[in-house]
């Protein structure tokens, strides 16, 4: 064998480990970049997004070259499989902490529902019924602005009813949600009695609601207005 061939045959394995060595540094610029701008917009999420951000951070500092060149030159040296598997120890406790970040999260939604549902519960109902409430605050009624003010304040208030009403229209809500208008049974209004705001959750109820449908509504009661009538939450 000739010499030229020779130092040919001993090139060959110096230029595939010289490629293999850039791929990797470019493999580990681009995901050391990654993790470190999800984890400084983790941080910036607050207080919930610390420790998935922390971990993030230390996984984006691993791969990183200059942290590698920074350990060799201070005589620690991390082999490729012990970098992976504090690479794994890393990511495994970061998606240990969300999930229980999670379940923490979900039953504390849990117990604001059941405690919403308690405090609904507790409201005092209105007796009275559609008509003889909304017959006090319109503009046939005898009572002075004063006097509407008043009752209002006492007797309606936050307080909870369920009717029977028909429905006159339903659209979207100026602030998100829907709104749907009602008049009594046997109304004296021209235009509306009532007028109920609904999550947009409750879209698919909404959807069954038929102009001129009589439907047993229940909800509390948050204003009135002379024009406009009564006004309010409906609950689901």
């Amino acid at each position: 064998m000739r010499l030229e061939d020779i130092k040919k045959s001993d090139a060959k394995p110096e230029n595939a480990a010289s490629q293999q060595g850039f791929l990797s540094k470019i493999f580990s610029w681009f995901f050391g970049v990654i993790f470190l701008m999800a984890a400084l917009g983790s941080l910036l999420d607050g207080a919930k997004g610390f420790i998935p951000g922390f971990f993030m951070a230390c996984m984006g500092i691993l791969l990183l070259p200059p942290f590698n060149r920074f350990l060799n030159k201070n005589g620690i040296r991390i082999t490729k499989g012990a970098k992976a598997g504090i690479f794994l120890i890393l990511l495994f406790s970061m998606s240990f902490f969300i999930s229980k970040d999670k379940t923490s999260s979900g039953e504390a939604d849990a117990s604001t529902q059941s405690e919403e549902t308690r405090a609904v519960a507790s409201v005092e109902k209105i007796q009275e019924s559609c008509n003889q409430v909304s017959n006090l605050f319109d503009a046939q009624s005898n009572l002075s602005d004063l006097q509407k003010e008043e009752i209002w304040k006492v007797k309606y208030d936050g307080k909870q009813f369920e009717w029977p009403l028909k429905v006159v229209e339903v659209s979207a809500g100026m602030f998100g949600g829907l709104t749907v208008q009602f008049k009594c049974q046997n109304s004296r209004s021209f235009v509306q009695d009532i007028q109920l705001s609904y999550p947009k959750e409750a879209k698919s109820t909404i959807m069954q609601f038929q102009k001129g449908g009589v439907y047993k509504v229940k909800g509390i009661l948050k204003m009135q207005s002379t024009l406009l009538g009564l006004s309010g939450e409906a609950s689901l």
